[in-house]
This record gives C-alpha cells, sequence and structure tokens, in this order.
C-alpha cells in the first residue's frame, strides 16, 4: 500500500503533502526547487524528524524504489549533515 496525497498550493509556492506507506507515514511540503520539508517519526528511536530531503527521496519511495527503512536512513543522513552545518556555523559565530 503506498497513497501520497497533495494539499493546496501555498503563498510561497511550496505544495504540502501526505505520504502513507506500509512501513510508516510522513507529512511536510514540497518546494519549487529539488528539494522537501519531510517530518516523520522514527519507528525505531521514536524520535520526530523535521528537515530538509531530496525531492527524489519521496519520489523514489512513492514509486517503490525505496522501502520505509532506507527513506528513514537518507533522512537520518541529510539530517545529520544539517545538524553539522548548524554546529560549524555556531562555532564560526563563537570564533
Amino acid at each position: 500500500m503506498k497513497k501520497i496525497i497533495y494539499g493546496t498550493v501555498k503563498e510561497d509556492g511550496s505544495r504540502s503533502f501526505h505520504i502513507v506507506t506500509r512501513g510508516g507515514a510522513c507529512y511536510g511540503r514540497l518546494y519549487d526547487d529539488e528539494w522537501a520539508y519531510v517530518h516523520y517519526k522514527a519507528h525505531q528511536s521514536g524520535t520526530d524528524y523535521m528537515n530538509d530531503v531530496p525531492k527524489k527521496t519521496l519520489l523514489d519511495l512513492v514509486r517503490g524504489k525505496m522501502n520505509w527503512a532506507t527513506f528513514e536512513s537518507h533522512c537520518d543522513y541529510w539530517w545529520q549533515k544539517e545538524q553539522e552545518e548548524i554546529r560549524r556555523f555556531q562555532n564560526e559565530e563563537g570564533a
């Protein structure tokens, strides 16, 4: 079972979505460029994640090219990358 529900287009040009698969569910916004904002709850840790991921990652999930566990791994990679950027920026600000 794979289901994607698109919402309305927002003022900033993004479109809201909700994806439901056998492994899990997520929601967020698709931006005009190649990125999407995703919010989901990780199954193993129970942690809520909110971060930007490439739009291709979502499309691969919906098209069945990626299962939910792989999707979570991809999201975790981009979340960690974002955290590294935040720490680097904070270190530069503090220096």
